[in-house]
């Protein structure tokens, strides 16, 4: 698949379009796709702190340096993987949720294109609720789980996160 299809199937996912969102679910050989998507987005998220520093009473007080950036960009990706599949397991083993953990790891793989906002860090928010929306409603239509599913998987996603984003940070005290 070349890049202009992988990014036009984002798109649609992105998009909401039930018959990508199918493709993508259904296809194993979308995996890799997905995690190029993935890898983009998490270039755009490292880069977003470079080009806008992070600024105190107008001054600059952090900007990274380009080690910085490709070790953010690493991590990202690294967090991001592990979060879907982790959160994918959950959906599927503990509240039986229709979408199988690969087809839950493409999907939001592709969906993760919404992830470029952060090339401006203040944009990252938008595309941040815009992926919770792709997981509602992938959640919701293809693996018909209740609303209260639904909810307390969000939940264990921003748990998940919080726990990998924590061991994964070059910061880390673990």
């Amino acid at each position: 698949m070349n890049l202009q299809k992988i990014f036009k199937t984002a798109l649609d996912v992105a998009l909401l379009k039930p018959a990508a969102i199918k493709k993508v679910a259904a296809d194993k050989g979308m995996t890799k796709p997905a995690f190029i998507v993935i890898a983009v987005a998490s270039i755009a998220y490292a880069l977003g702190f470079m080009i806008f520093p992070v600024t105190f009473a107008g001054l600059v007080i952090y900007r990274p340096g380009i080690e910085d950036v490709v070790l953010t960009a690493i991590l990202h990706f690294g967090v991001m993987i592990a979060g879907l599949y982790i959160l994918g397991y959950l959906g599927e083993q503990f509240f039986k949720s229709k979408v199988k953990m690969d087809a839950f790891v493409r999907v939001m793989g592709f969906a993760s294109i919404v992830g470029v906002l952060a090339l401006a860090p203040k944009l990252a928010v938008i595309g941040g609720i815009w992926q919770l929306v792709i997981f509602w409603k992938l959640m919701k239509e293809e693996g018909k789980l209740d609303t209260g599913a639904v909810i307390a998987l969000l939940v264990l996603g921003v748990i998940v996160a919080a726990i990998l984003a924590s061991v994964a940070s070059p910061y880390s005290y673990w």
